[in-house]
C-alpha cells in the first residue's frame, strides 16, 4: 500500500486536497453536490479577503459563470452541471424532509432528473417569488430609472428596513470637519467628477457599488437608532450631523423622492441639527426645510459665487430660521481647470 504524507497546516488547504485525490473514485451525484457546495465557500471566502484587502468594489466579487466554471473543474463536471448541482444542494437544506427524499432519490438517477422533478421546480418558484418580494439595501440611479421606483415604492421600502436592526450614523473621523461629529449617507454618488474629490476615491475601493448616485433605503432608520452624545449639551459639534458627505444631495441627476424622504427624517430627528453642503444652491431654495437644517454652498469656481449669493438671499426670505454658511475654496478651481 502506498501511502503519501502531506505537510498542510491550512485547513481548507487539507480539505481540498482529500477532495482532489478523491476525485478517481466513482462518486455519487449528491456527493457531487457536497463538494461543488464546498468549493463555493471557498471562493466566497476568497472574494471576501480580496475585498477586505482593499481591492476596488465590484471588480473582486466573484463572477457567477466564471466560478461555476472552475467548480465545474475541480469536480469533473461542466460549468452548467456544477451550478445545478450547487442549486439542488440549496433545495435538499431547505425543502421539507417528504420532499427532500424524493430529490435525493431523483438525483440519483441524474441530475437532470432533479433539475427537472417537482419538488425542485416548486422549490425553485418559491425561491424567485422571494427574490421579487425582498428589498434592496440599494438602488443604484440607472435601476431606479430602469425599474421605475418612485416615491411609493421608495417608502415601502425604507419602512420595510425600518423593522430590522439598523447600523447607527457614522462617527466623523476626518479631521478636516471638525464641525460635524457624525455623518450620514442615505445617498452616495455624485456626477460632478471633481479631480479633488475624496468620496470618489474612497467609495471605488471598499463599497460594492461605485460612485453612481445611489440610494440606500437601510440607512434612513440610522438618525433614529443614533443616541445623542452627552457632549451635545455644551459641544455643539456633537449634534451636528453631516448630510451626504459621500454625495451631492442636491445634483440636477438627484429624484426629488430621495431628498424628500431624506428631509421628512430631518424633520422626524428634531435632536440633531443636520448639516447639507451643495454646488447646486439653486436647488436648496426649492425645498421645504425643517428648522434643525444648516444649509450651505461649496464654490470652488468665481463663476458659482453669484449663483450662491442669489440663491442664499432668497432662502433668508423664506427659511429665516435655518443657518446658512458658505465654504468658499479658491485654491480647489486651479486643481480643477
Amino acid at each position: 500500500m502506498l501511502v503519501q504524507v502531506h505537510n498542510i497546516s491550512d485547513e481548507d488547504e487539507a480539505l481540498k486536497l482529500i477532495l482532489e485525490h478523491n476525485r478517481q473514485r466513482i462518486k455519487t451525484n449528491w456527493q457531487l453536490a457536497k463538494e461543488a457546495h464546498f468549493y463555493e465557500h471557498l471562493e466566497k471566502e476568497k472574494a471576501k479577503e480580496r475585498q477586505s484587502a482593499g481591492g476596488k468594489g465590484q471588480a473582486n466579487l466573484p463572477d457567477a459563470g466564471q466560478t461555476r466554471d472552475r467548480i465545474g473543474r475541480l469536480i469533473g463536471k461542466g460549468g452548467t452541471t456544477a451550478g445545478r448541482l450547487l442549486m439542488i444542494h440549496n433545495a435538499v437544506d431547505e425543502i421539507e424532509e417528504e420532499d427532500r427524499e424524493s430529490l435525493l432519490d431523483d438525483l440519483e438517477i441524474s441530475v437532470n432528473k432533479a433539475w427537472t422533478s417537482q419538488a425542485f421546480r416548486e422549490w425553485k418558484k418559491a425561491q424567485e417569488e422571494s427574490r421579487r418580494e425582498a428589498v434592496p439595501n440599494w438602488v443604484a440611479l440607472k435601476e431606479w430609472k430602469e425599474q421605475e421606483w418612485d416615491a411609493e415604492k421608495l417608502q415601502q421600502a425604507i419602512t420595510k428596513h425600518s423593522g430590522a436592526k439598523s447600523n447607527k450614523m457614522n462617527v466623523q473621523k476626518n479631521a478636516s470637519i471638525d464641525w460635524a461629529r457624525h455623518s450620514w449617507n442615505p445617498v452616495t454618488g455624485c456626477k460632478h467628477g471633481c479631480k479633488y474629490c475624496y468620496a470618489d476615491d474612497i467609495i471605488s475601493k471598499r463599497a460594492p457599488y461605485d460612485f453612481s448616485p445611489t440610494v440606500h433605503p437601510s440607512r434612513f432608520g440610522q438618525p433614529a437608532v443614533t443616541p445623542l452624545p452627552d457632549e451635545a449639551s455644551s459641544d455643539q459639534r456633537y449634534k451636528n450631523v453631516f448630510v451626504c458627505s459621500m454625495a451631492d444631495l442636491f445634483g440636477s441627476w438627484v429624484p426629488q423622492e430621495w431628498i424628500d424622504e431624506v428631509l421628512k427624517v430631518v424633520k422626524n430627528q428634531s435632536q440633531w441639527d443636520f448639516l447639507f453642503l451643495t454646488k447646486y444652491p439653486k436647488r436648496l431654495t426649492q425645498q421645504d426645510w425643517p428648522s434643525n437644517s444648516w444649509v450651505g454652498a461649496s464654490v470652488d469656481q468665481q463663476n458659482r459665487l453669484d449663483v450662491t449669493i442669489q440663491a442664499f438671499r432668497q432662502l433668508k426670505k423664506t427659511h429665516p430660521e435655518i443657518v446658512l454658511g458658505l465654504i468658499r475654496a479658491t485654491d480647489r478651481a486651479d486643481r480643477d481647470a
